[in-house]
């Protein structure tokens, strides 16, 4: 597809979505902050668009959410460690991004994850104990 503009705030007053997918596009801008009011969403994915900013901590209030796909874009930005509270993540990627800064040590927290892809971001330091405790 070749959709662009930004991300609508309005898109999170559907507060019964449980599917969003709008990949492979010229999507630019941020996540809104209020994403976290999707609170029945259980698959992200806003992957291989121009997103840029932060991964917004109300992320965190997607604990419904099987799979985040946020890789290849241009979030400039850390994990937030809040990226713990998602507990029946299954699948990770925020591979192929402007990402930097440490591991949090929260990922180890996503017992139900299957897949997790960080490759091609600035990621520093080590990778933390606690992802070797997931099963």
């Amino acid at each position: 597809n070749n959709i662009n503009g930004t991300i609508p705030e309005i898109i999170t007053n559907l507060k019964a979505l449980r599917y969003i997918r709008f990949s492979q596009n010229n999507i630019s801008g941020t996540l809104p902050e209020s994403i976290g009011n999707l609170t029945q969403l259980n698959f992200l994915y806003f992957d291989q668009n121009r997103i840029t900013g932060t991964i917004p901590e109300s992320i965190s209030n997607l604990t419904l959410l099987y799979t985040l796909d946020l890789g290849n874009n241009l979030i400039n930005a850390t994990i937030p460690e809040s990226i713990g509270n998602l507990k029946n993540l299954t699948e990770l990627n925020l591979s192929h991004n402007l990402m930097y800064g440490t591991i949090p040590e929260s990922i180890g927290l996503l017992q139900n994850l299957t897949h997790l892809n960080l490759d091609q971001n600035h990621f520093t330091g080590i990778i933390p104990d606690s992802i070797w405790n997931l099963t």
